[in-house]
């Protein structure tokens, strides 16, 4: 009879002691992770009116799980609460905590200015390392037919 590696998946504890064990120390939520801590957020430090409900999650975590989810391209907020939940990165950035869809859109909400502020905070930070450059990106909505080929117009 063969042997097994242990298999229990109703035992207690199935992350890591550390997100780092399995992620590896360069993955992009510890960038991230690095960066908001780095950052003046004196901005979000705006007393949060008394509502009598729960107390407000602590800025740092709301910021780095939305940067993450830009990241990683989940934009959407019920999308943010599955990952919070599912996915390591996003859990590691949460700090074990769960906020949930509402919570995440009436931060962005309330703190729409400071978050830009911040954004352009990130951008000079970026640009310092020498990973960003700033300039002017222009569009316009010029229309051009699409390429033919086999006698029909691709998409």
């Amino acid at each position: 009879m063969p042997t097994y590696q242990r298999y229990s998946p109703d035992q207690a504890e199935l992350l890591p002691a550390h997100a780092k064990d399995v992620l590896g120390t360069d993955h992009l939520c510890f960038l991230v992770h690095e960066v908001v801590e780095s950052l003046d957020l004196s901005g979000f430090e705006k007393e949060e009116e008394d509502a009598g409900g729960q107390r407000a999650y602590d800025p740092r975590l709301m910021l780095k799980v939305w940067l993450y989810g830009f990241g990683v391209n989940v934009r959407t907020t019920r999308k943010m609460e599955q990952r919070i939940r599912e996915d390591l990165g996003f859990r590691y950035l949460a700090g074990g905590a769960a906020p949930d869809h509402k919570t995440l859109s009436e931060f962005h909400r309330r703190h729409r200015a400071a978050i830009a502020e911040l954004f352009t905070q990130v951008l000079v930070l970026l640009r310092r390392a020498g990973l960003a450059r700033l300039g002017t990106v222009a569009i316009d909505s010029t229309r051009v037919k699409a390429s033919r080929q086999n006698g029909r117009q691709s998409r």
